[in-house]
């Protein structure tokens, strides 16, 4: 292999591992964030009976 594919690899596959992380931070916290608006909800609905 040619030494500007490996870099040219590398460079991609850092930028994808990057992307990646990102997805999984945003998840996490999305995941967070709709759980305390989902306990919210349903403790409204109970008090609406």
């Amino acid at each position: 292999m040619n030494p500007d594919d490996l870099q040219l690899i590398y460079v991609a596959g850092s930028i994808l591992i990057g992307v990646g992380i990102a997805f999984l931070i945003n998840y996490n916290v999305g995941k967070r964030m709709l759980t305390k608006e989902i306990d919210v909800e349903e403790n409204n609905l109970t008090e609406q009976e």
